[in-house]
C-alpha cells in the first residue's frame, strides 16, 4: 500500500488485528512503534503531511505483581547453584542487588 494511503482508521484496525491475534501487549505496542517510526520519516521527508499511526488506541500493558523468593526457596536455589553459584545467589538474593527499581 503507497503511503499516502495509509489512514488512522487503517492503523487502528491493524491494531485491533494484532491484539485478536493474541500478540501481547508489549509486543502490539513495539510493532505500532516500528510502523509510527517509518511514517513519521515519511512526514519529516514531506511525504506524508501528518503521521496516521499518531494516537491510535494501543493496548494496556499490565504490571505484573512481584514475587519474592522466601528464605528456604533462597536456600534451594543456592544450593541447586551448586559450589560455584552457590555464593553469588546468596549475595544476589540478599543484597537487594537485583530488583531493584
Amino acid at each position: 500500500m503507497p503511503l499516502i494511503q495509509v489512514e488512522h482508521g487503517e492503523v487502528q484496525a491493524w491494531v485491533a488485528g494484532l491484539v485478536a491475534s493474541g500478540l501481547s501487549p508489549s509486543h502490539v505496542r513495539d510493532t505500532v512503534g516500528v510502523l509510527a517510526g517509518v511514517l513519521g520519516l515519511a512526514v519529516r521527508d514531506r511525504r506524508l503531511p501528518s503521521n496516521p499511526a499518531h494516537g491510535v488506541d494501543l493496548p494496556r500493558i499490565k504490571k505484573r505483581r512481584r514475587r519474592y523468593l522466601t528464605a528456604p526457596e533462597v536456600e534451594e536455589l543456592a544450593d541447586a547453584a551448586g559450589p560455584n553459584g552457590r555464593l553469588p545467589v546468596l549475595v544476589l538474593a540478599t543484597a537487594g542487588c537485583v530488583g531493584a527499581s
